[in-house]
């Protein structure tokens, strides 16, 4: 098998712009490995996951999440943790909303790991890989690979209109754009859209490509390990149809996400000693803090029961307008977001996963509560050393008092939003919580902390930084102690951003593929 200058693991948001980017040097060659399917024709893309709404599947494309993650959320709530086990990777399955973190994240994480990741340093990659059909100013792109729109307040299905007028009623500003980091109120979620076409990093990023000559891709393909010389990476042992092989490559660039890449590296023997002896892996590189520093937004949904006249527009994204707002007595600002959504089954395991289904059954609705800036974090170990076996997720999830704090009033809020007059001609009564659980604030904690979910935005597990003491990678995603092995995925966010990670870890990608190219 030849030699390949880049092999880059994983096909997600991160992998398909880095194949992307490194190909257009020809006289670079490229290997993109996934390990779930791929579909190079857009024609044959399940419905699932080519269209982000009025499909069987819903807001989230459950049937190409392969993986089986399950998680520890809190000592009494546990979760399945999907993601997405195809070309295109998450960004393939997910439910749109095309956020960006705000200026104090990145400023944050340029405290750590340079002025490279300032917000003012990740603004033209923000605006490089967008094509706004909404805004063209300072703050957006317009030439981008990724369409982005939001449904105006007309367009809106009915109920969205409520929500948007009972946050108004409320005191809440107005908030044409989501992405402008002077605004914050209630108004349309930018989507990554296109008609009703979800565009991934697949079809926005790789596709265009595939035709180059100088980057293959191999699909259905589980990477085993991480082959050293010494601390120099230099390929990979890789299982295809039950056939474990190697491939060889000049520099490696992991980009599983937050969960896979910790776990390739542990395997690899990149990570805490004594985690490793305790499978009998040999470590090449004490790495202690591979698999910390786990993060996510803690998510709740109340639940409420809509009248009969209410009718559900599936031809429309399940979730169309957002309020982010600073909550009391908070110094982070925008660490609360509350969206409204519609479902059409009872809202059971699945509902409380997060996969929102379309059918003809029982039609009920939700408000959101989405913790944007939490204090809590967790972990990610190994539960063997075979490839094959999920590593075992503890997202120690409320461990601050301060975020419960921050979403008992949320949960408040929403309770009040949902009984205004805006809703009238639309909700019954609310489900979950009921009246009961509202009573006090500690009723109101216990149901939290049995109804927590995550907005599946896994990070940090491969914190990026300046010093291996507290972290895994540096600041342009080299593996700290190794030789041609860098990361570049959602897991070497330093802390999490106060927006789902999809756009970020674009960008993040993107700046990357730049630090390569340089050097």
């Amino acid at each position: 098998m030849k030699l390949y200058d880049k092999i880059i693991v994983g096909a997600g948001a991160a992998g398909c712009v880095l194949a992307n980017r490194l190909s257009q040097n020809p006289n670079t060659s490229v290997l993109l490995i996934e390990a779930g399917k791929d579909y190079p024709d857009e024609n044959l893309i399940p419905d699932g996951v080519k269209f982000g709404f009025g499909t069987k599947e819903g807001a989230v494309a459950t049937s190409h999440d392969l993986w089986g993650y399950e998680a520890r959320l809190t000592d009494q709530s546990y979760l399945h943790i999907p993601r997405g086990k195809v070309v295109g990777g998450s960004s393939a399955i997910n439910a749109l909303m095309f956020l960006r973190g705000i200026p104090e994240d990145f400023d944050l994480w340029s405290n750590s790991c340079g002025k490279e990741w300032s917000y003012a340093s990740l603004l033209p990659y923000f605006k490089q890989l967008e094509k706004d059909h909404d805004f063209k100013d300072k703050y957006h792109g317009n030439k981008g690979p990724i369409s982005v729109r939001r449904f105006e307040i007309d367009e809106c299905d009915p109920i969205q209109k409520a929500f948007y007028n009972a946050c108004i009623k409320y005191g809440f500003d107005r908030c044409p754009d989501h992405n402008n980091p002077e605004t914050s109120g209630v108004g349309p979620i930018p989507l990554n859209l296109c008609g009703r076409t979800r565009i991934s990093s697949m079809i926005g990023y790789l596709n265009p490509v595939r035709s180059r000559d100088n980057i293959d891709i191999m699909p259905t393909t589980l990477v085993r390990k991480i082959l050293f010389e010494s601390r120099k990476a230099i390929g990979l042992e890789v299982e295809q149809n039950d056939t474990v092989f190697e491939i060889e490559g000049k520099e490696i660039i992991l980009s599983a996400g937050a969960i896979a890449t910790p776990q390739i590296l542990m395997l690899s023997g990149i990570g805490p000693k004594s985690h490793l002896r305790n499978y009998e892996i040999k470590t090449i590189v004490d790495s202690p803090n591979v698999g910390q520093n786990l993060q996510d937004h803690p998510t709740l949904l109340t639940v409420h029961k809509t009248k009969p006249s209410y009718t559900l527009n599936s031809s429309k994204p399940l979730l169309q307008m957002a309020l982010s707002y600073t909550a009391s007595d908070s110094t982070d600002r925008k660490d609360v977001m509350i969206t409204m959504g519609s479902y059409a089954v009872a809202p059971d395991k699945e509902t409380q996963a997060g996969l929102i289904h379309y059918s003809d059954k029982l039609i009920g609705a939700f408000i959101g509560i989405i913790l944007q800036k939490s204090n809590s974090f967790g972990t990610l170990s190994l539960r063997s050393n075979k490839p094959e076996d999920i590593p075992l997720l503890d997202y120690n999830m409320l461990d601050s008092k301060c975020d419960v704090k921050r979403i008992r009033e949320a949960v408040r809020l929403c309770a009040e939003l949902g009984s205004s007059s805006e809703f009238e001609e639309f909700i019954d009564y609310r489900i979950d919580p009921s009246d009961e659980e509202l009573k006090t604030d500690s009723m109101i904690d216990d149901w939290i902390f049995k109804k927590v979910q995550t907005g599946h935005h896994v990070s940090g597990t491969c914190r990026m930084g300046n010093s291996s003491l507290n972290s895994v990678v540096d600041s342009q995603g080299r593996v700290h102690g190794t030789k041609s092995l860098r990361v570049c995925d959602a897991s070497i966010m330093p802390r999490l951003i106060r927006a789902n990670t999809n756009l970020t870890t674009i960008a993040l990608a993107e700046r990357i593929s730049d630090f390569i190219r340089c050097n």
